[in-house]
């Protein structure tokens, strides 16, 4: 007997094991059909409702990793938990994602229930890459690459594992009709520029200055003449490089890897229609004065404190992960992908002018300027502030969007003041997946909640508009009138009441918020059930049941707007 008990618990421990972790088998392929051979990723454990446990015991919430085969396959056994096993309820895995190019990686929060089911949420919340050419870009395929670049960009091709070359109107390997370039290190030449003398190819590029748009800086050379951003001749400062743009034309920046600067705020060049710095995790330190960039700009990975601001007009420009710590002004179109802002920092987006969060981190404040701001959050971006401000302020105008992010501060005010004076016309959006520990003041503007927006108060905001299920707290808890009730308790869309009425108990339920047309009403009679509750009559605002009961009944309800 002790046998087969011995026996049944191990099987018992097995099938636990089995229950509470996934063993997941499937190719990462994009929406464009692409797979993302020798990807990378990794993932943690969110559980916004408390720690997360399996059978009474905890579950790690500690960041784990893997790598994609050869093919594209992500094989994963004991890391991910059935999220459906876990308590309390809510719990979802934050997936990052890293494809094997220069472009950045996807981050998204998934369930996690079968292995079925993680491959299929990866695939579909997966961006295909995008990046553009230059010299330190890679990826899988041509068509990866955006913008079309000049003549002679390129990026290196990770699958047939050679450089690929745009010559104005399709792509080649390099070396195929494109022309020799110096420099090949050890080559010997004979050239009007060493008086005829041989010359190493190194001795042969020294003799000529860059004529190109393409500057290194590196503060680490020990190159000790007058420096052209080559590599070997690289600037050893930012500002003196900005200084050299002396073209009408788009200018490439690259920075050695790694390195500090520490500079004065300088004046940004006229000549340069555009900027592209490739920071290789390198960082730049504004210690007095600002810097303002008045050209399209796309920074790649750089770490920049202190005063920079993007002030390039409507043409679009972008940040590319990196860190930002320090104040800045958006005048323009600004988007930062990825982007870490620490230090509470303020970033202020001024009138007419659009700044987009997708994925960031920020330690501060979003603060409009002024009407015609625009100001979206989405993918998966994460405010905090310690502070008692809001974490989105649009209090002097403009319009915001927030989907699929996470928002607290440190005091009981609001998270977003959004008091712009938004319409129904061009309403504030806050969608699906955003959820803030204090709530929204948006006084009269006109605002849009979508299904499983958790929202826990609205400050005396008058014009919210559910378009589906909005859990909002104590903000949103209903009020019911009427019938001599007792006990009144519920949320934002549902609750119950005793009645105190023996005959016909009418019901007045006034919601927290407005529905666009009316409000649909069910009711129950959980203690006497023969009896029969209807709804009589429905504003925006409010909605009336009506039907006999015996006084002491419970009688629950629930309200949908449409």
């Amino acid at each position: 007997m002790r046998k087969v008990l011995m026996l049944f618990a191990c099987l018992l421990g097995c099938y636990i094991a089995q229950a509470q972790t996934l063993s997941i088998t499937g190719t990462i392929t994009d929406s464009l059909g692409q797979s993302w051979n020798n990807g990378t990723f990794s993932a943690f454990l969110y559980s916004p409702n408390g720690a997360p446990s399996y059978l009474g015991s905890s579950v790690p919430t500690a960041t784990f990793n893997g790598t994609l085969s050869g093919a594209g396959a992500l094989i994963s056994s004991g890391q991910f938990y059935n999220t459906n096993t876990i308590t309390p309820t809510g719990a979802l895995y934050v997936v990052t994602v890293c494809s094997n190019t220069s472009a950045p990686c996807s981050t998204f929060t998934i369930p996690t229930t079968s292995g079925s089911q993680v491959i299929a949420s990866i695939n579909a919340a997966i961006t295909p890459p995008t990046y553009p050419a230059g010299p330190f870009a890679y990826g899988y395929q041509d068509s990866d690459v955006s913008p079309i670049p000049i003549p002679g960009g390129q990026y290196f091709n990770v699958g047939s594992l050679v450089d690929r070359v745009w010559n104005g109107s399709a792509w080649q390997n390099a070396g195929s009709g494109s022309g020799a370039t110096l420099p090949f290190p050890g080559v010997i030449y004979g050239t009007s520029a060493t008086a005829g003398t041989v010359a190493t190819s190194s001795q042969v590029l020294a003799a000529y200055s860059n004529t190109s748009t393409t500057f290194f800086i590196n503060n680490a050379s020990t190159y000790t003449g007058t420096p052209d951003g080559t590599e070997e001749k690289p600037f050893l400062t930012v500002a003196s490089a900005f200084a050299a743009m002396t073209q009408a034309a788009p200018y490439t920046v690259i920075f050695i890897g790694g390195h500090t600067y520490g500079e004065a705020g300088f004046t940004w060049p006229t000549n340069p229609t555009a900027v592209t710095i490739f920071g290789n995790q390198s960082t730049y330190t504004i210690i007095s004065g600002s810097v303002t960039a008045t050209a399209p700009i796309s920074i790649y990975e750089w770490t920049l404190s202190g005063t920079f601001n993007f002030s390039a007009g409507t043409v679009q420009s972008r940040y590319w992960g990196g860190t930002i710590s320090g104040n800045t002004t958006v005048t323009g179109n600004m988007v930062f992908h990825g982007t870490r802002f620490t230090g509470a920092n303020v970033i202020n987006v001024s009138a007419t002018s659009t700044a987009i969060f997708d994925g960031s981190t920020i330690a501060g404040q979003i603060v409009s300027l002024g009407s015609g701001a625009t100001v979206t959050v989405k993918g998966h971006s994460i405010l905090t502030t310690a502070i008692s401000q809001p974490n989105i302020n649009m209090s002097a105008g403009g319009m915001l969007n927030v989907f699929e992010s996470q928002l607290t501060n440190g005091g009981a005010g609001a998270n977003i003041n959004c008091a712009d004076g938004a319409t129904s016309a061009n309403p504030n959006l806050i969608t699906a997946g955003t959820s803030m520990n204090n709530g929204i003041s948006c006084g009269s503007a006109y605002t849009l909640l979508s299904l499983a927006t958790i929202i826990p108060s609205q400050f005396g905001s008058t014009q919210i508009f559910p378009t589906g299920r909005v859990d909002l707290g104590t903000g949103g808890t209903i009020n019911v009138t009427g019938c001599s009730l007792t006990s009144p308790v519920g949320g934002s869309s549902a609750g119950q009441f005793v009645s105190g009425v023996t005959g016909t108990c009418t019901v007045t339920i006034t919601l927290g918020y407005q529905a666009p047309n009316c409000w649909f009403a069910e009711a129950n009679d959980l203690t006497t059930t023969p009896d029969s509750i209807r709804q009589q009559s429905c504003t925006t605002t409010t909605a009336v049941i009506t039907g006999s009961t015996l006084s002491g009944d419970v009688v629950n309800f629930k309200v949908t707007p449409y």
